[in-house]
């Protein structure tokens, strides 16, 4: 009896040792993080990806121009992706510009959809 229980024990105890190895490479591997940037701004994020960065502000926004006037700029981590981030206006439209950070040129152009009267009230109303 006192043999089954030390096999036992030892079993028990070589899982949890396991378990707990494979918690702490997750960890340091960062598998487990939690990528939702509503617990923080992703300052930290943002940071480690602007070392890679060979685009300065500025020129992401004379590289957006070609886009319409830009309005603003930022670097930002949008699921879990660093990118150059210019918003410009043309003709009473706007667009978000994705600027390549590495190479300056213009990675992709998107439209936003600006609320106005009625619908903005209904969409502002949902989100409180």
């Amino acid at each position: 009896m006192t043999r089954r229980r030390i096999i036992i024990g030892a079993i028990i105890g070589a899982a949890v040792l396991g378990v707990g190895a494979l918690v702490g490479i997750a960890d340091h591997y960062a598998i487990l993080k939690d990528d939702d940037d509503d617990d923080d701004d992703g300052r930290d994020a943002v940071a480690r990806g602007s070392r890679f960065a060979k685009v300065s502000l500025q020129q992401g926004l004379i590289a957006s121009e070609k886009e319409g006037q830009p309005i603003s700029g930022k670097f930002e981590v949008d699921r879990g992706k660093f990118q150059l981030s210019v918003y410009t206006s043309k003709e009473g439209k706007f667009s978000e510009v994705l600027v390549d950070y590495s190479t300056g040129q213009i990675a992709k152009v998107a439209s936003v959809l600006l609320l106005k009267g009625e619908d903005f009230k209904i969409v502002n109303q949902a989100m409180e």
